[in-house]
C-alpha cells in the first residue's frame, strides 16, 4: 500500500532523494493529512471521494474515524518490502514486489501504468535516470525500464544476490553484490563499465556517490572510497559494528555518514543508564559517552562499558575516510534492527537521533522502562557534538528508544516513519507535531485516537469481528526506510 495526498513537484528519483542520499526534499506538505489513494496491485485502487468529489472511480469513503475499517481487499497478490521506498518522478510512482513484478503506478489517482517482470524478489527502492526507471532484485538481476511504457530497456546478471537499492549519478547506476564486488553499468544501455576489485566480504548495505566517488562498507567491517571513473580503491578505513545490513552512507559537504549494526542487544534501550545517570549537563554527558564508548568503566560505575564495542556512527572526511572526531552516540535501538542513518534538513544540519538525559526537541522523561528518553538532534561537522534543536514547545510525539523511525525531510518537516507504529511529523521552526497515520487503530493495546489517517479499526493483538491488515503471499522483508516527498503527496 502506498500513502499519498496535490500536483507535480520535486521529484524523488532515488532511496533518500539523491546519490548521496540526504533524505532531503525542497516539498513541503503541512497538516492536515488524508488518504488520496490507496494502490494494492492486481486487487485495484481506493479513491477517497474527498479527494476529487463527484469525479468517476473516487468513490470510497476513506476517511479515519473512530469505528471505522476502510474497505481494504483481503487478500492480496503481492508482498511490498518493507525496505522499498517508493521512488516519484515525473508524477509517476515505482516499485517492486516481492513477487518479482516491478510497476509504474500513477501519482495522481494511483492507477496502475504498466507492470512488467524482472525474475526474483525486489526488495529495495529502485532509481530513475532520464527516461529509465531501474531495479535489481534479490536474485542478481539489474534491469532498466521505460519510465511511461514498462517496456524493458536493458538487463544485466550479477554472479550473486543484490541486497539493496541501486545507486544512479550522471550516466552510471551502480549495484552491490554479495560478492563483494560494486559494478557500473552506463544507465541508457546497460553497457558494464566497470567492476571494482573484491573488497574482501560481501556488500549487505547500500551506496552512495559524490561527484568523483562512490562510497560503501563490506561486511569485514571495511569502508571504501572507490573512483567514479573505474572502481578503483582510493582510501579506505577498518569501521566497528557488525554489518551495514539495510544501512546505506550518507554524503554531506566534506563528510560520509556511516551507520554499522551494532551489538545485537535486544533491549539495548537499557545500555548505557548509568552514564546517563552519572551526567549532569549535556557538555558532562558528551564527554562521558565518550569515555564509555572506550571502554571506561568508571570504577566499576558503567559495567557494560566495552572499548569500542557500542560505536555505530561514524563521521569520516571523504577527501581520505580518515575519522576527525568520534560521535557520542550510544546504543539507540532495541528491537535488533539497527538505528537508522541520518538525514540532513534544510538549515544543514545532520539529523539523528540520541539517547540522552537532556533532551530539547522532544520531552524529557523515561520510555518503555528506561529511565530515560531519546531526543533528534544535528550532528557538529567540526566535533560530533549535538546541534541542538530549540523552540518555545517541544514536540509531542510517540517516542521509542527501542524501536526508532527512519527520518526524511520535506521543507521545514521532518518525517518519521516505521512500519509497526507509522508516521508522523515535526515542524522544526516551531516542534509543531502530528501523528500522520498508522495501521490499526489500538495497535499494541495503544488507543490512536489523534492519528489523522487509520486504515483499521481493530489491535492486533486481538481476535474478533474487526478485519486486519490484508493477507500476502509471503511476509515481508523486514527493514525500515523513511516517507518520500514529492509535490505535495
Amino acid at each position: 500500500m502506498l500513502l499519498v495526498g496535490r500536483a507535480l513537484g520535486e521529484d524523488w528519483p532515488q532511496l533518500q532523494h539523491d546519490p548521496a542520499h540526504t533524505g532531503r526534499s525542497a516539498d513541503e506538505i503541512a497538516p492536515p493529512y488524508r488518504v488520496r489513494w490507496m494502490w494494492f496491485g492486481a486487487e485495484g485502487t481506493l479513491r477517497n471521494s474527498n479527494s476529487v468529489p463527484g469525479s468517476i472511480g473516487w468513490t470510497n469513503d476513506l476517511r479515519s474515524r473512530d469505528g471505522y475499517s476502510f474497505p481494504l481487499p483481503d487478500p492480496v497478490s503481492h508482498t511490498l518490502a518493507l525496505g522499498a521506498q517508493p521512488v516519484v518522478v515525473s508524477n509517476r510512482v515505482f516499485i517492486g514486489d516481492l513477487q518479482g513484478r516491478v510497476y509504474g503506478i500513477s501519482a495522481y489517482d494511483g492507477g496502475t501504468l504498466w507492470t512488467n517482470t524482472i525474475g526474483g524478489p525486489v526488495g529495495y527502492a529502485a532509481a530513475v535516470a532520464g527516461s529509465n526507471v531501474l531495479f535489481a532484485s534479490i536474485l542478481g538481476r539489474v534491469a532498466a525500464y521505460d519510465c511511461a511504457s514498462g517496456a524493458l530497456r536493458w538487463a544485466a546478471r550479477l554472479p550473486r544476490p543484490c541486497v539493496s537499492a541501486p545507486c544512479i549519478i550522471g550516466t552510471r547506476v551502480m549495484a552491490t553484490c554479495l560478492d563483494g564486488r560494486l559494478r557500473a553499468f552506463d544507465v541508457f544501455t546497460g553497457a558494464p563499465l566497470w567492476t571494482s576489485p573484491w573488497l574482501g566480504a560481501p556488500l549487505q548495505g547500500g551506496v552512495a556517490a559524490d561527484a568523483t566517488a562512490a562510497y560503501l562498507g563490506a561486511d569485514n567491517l571495511w569502508f571504501y572510497k572507490l573512483a567514479l571513473a573505474d572502481g578503483s580503491v582510493l582510501a579506505s578505513n577498518r569501521l566497528f559494528g557488525s554489518s551495514f545490513r539495510l544501512l546505506w552512507p550518507v554524503i554531506y559537504t566534506n563528510l560520509v555518514l556511516v551507520r554499522t549494526c551494532s551489538a545485537l542487544v535486544v533491549g539495548s534501550e537499557y545500555i548505557m543508564e548509568n552514564v546517563m545517570r552519572d551526567s549532569s549537563d549535556l557538555t558532562n554527558e558528551a564527554d562521558n559517552i565518550l569515555r564509555w564508548m572506550r571502554g571506561d568503566t568508571n570504577g566499576g560505575a558503567w559495567p557494560d562499558a566495552y572499548s569500542n564495542d557500542w560505536r555505530h556512527l561514524f563521521a569520516l572526511r571523504t577527501s581520505d575516510l580518515q575519522e576527525p572526531f568520534i560521535i557520542p552516540n550510544g546504543p539507540i535501538e532495541g528491537c535488533g534492527m539497527p538505528a537508522e542513518p541520518p538525514c540532513i534538513d534544510q538549515q544543514g544540519r545532520i539529523l539523528t537521533w540520541w539517547k540522552t538525559r537532556y533532551p530539547t526537541l522532544l520531552p524529557e522523561g523515561g520510555i518503555f522502562g528506561s529511565a530515560y528518553g531519546c531526543d533528534i538532534s544535528g550532528i557538529n561537522p567540526a566535533t560530533g557534538r549535538r546541534v541542538l534543536i530549540q523552540n518555545a514547545a517541544r514536540a509531542n510525539i510517540m517516542r521509542e528508544t527501542d524501536n526508532l523511525f527512519a527520518l526524511s525531510v520535506g521543507g521545514n518537516y521532518v518525517y518519521l516513519r516505521q512500519d509497526f507504529r507509522g508516521t508522523q511529523c515535526i515542524h522544526l521552526p516551531s516542534s509543531d507535531a502530528v501523528f500522520i497515520q498508522t495501521q490499526l487503530r489500538y495497535y499494541d493495546g495503544g488507543g490512536m485516537t489523534q492519528v489523522q489517517i487509520c486504515y483499521i479499526n481493530g489491535d492486533i493483538n486481538e481476535s474478533g469481528p474487526e478485519p486486519l491488515m490484508p493477507d500476502t503471499p509471503e511476509p515481508t522483508l523486514q527493514a525500515r526506510v523513511a516517507p518520500t516527498i514529492a509535490g505535495n503527496k
